[in-house]
């Protein structure tokens, strides 16, 4: 069943617009990151990758001793395991 059929055009370098419809209907915001995919039989499948903010996970995770914050980040820095 399709719910929304709209057709773009592609422009200079490959580019092209996610239709307002769509975008409002998905909810897709500015930094989301959408993922191509072809399946067997030709189709085209897209899924959207929405950018977290620090804020949005804020309460997901738990520790069971108390993090410095601006350590961790220091490290993060150097690159070195956290």
């Amino acid at each position: 069943m399709v719910l929304i059929m709209v057709t773009t055009k592609l422009y200079n370098r490959y580019q092209t617009v996610v239709p307002a419809e769509i975008r409002k209907k998905l909810g897709i915001k500015k930094d989301d990151i959408l993922d191509w995919k072809v399946t067997d039989n030709g189709t085209a499948e897209i899924r959207i990758k929405r950018k977290i903010s620090l804020k949005d996970m804020e309460g997901i995770f738990t520790a069971k001793e108390p993090i410095n914050s601006v350590e961790l980040k220091k490290k993060i820095h150097k690159g070195e395991n956290i």
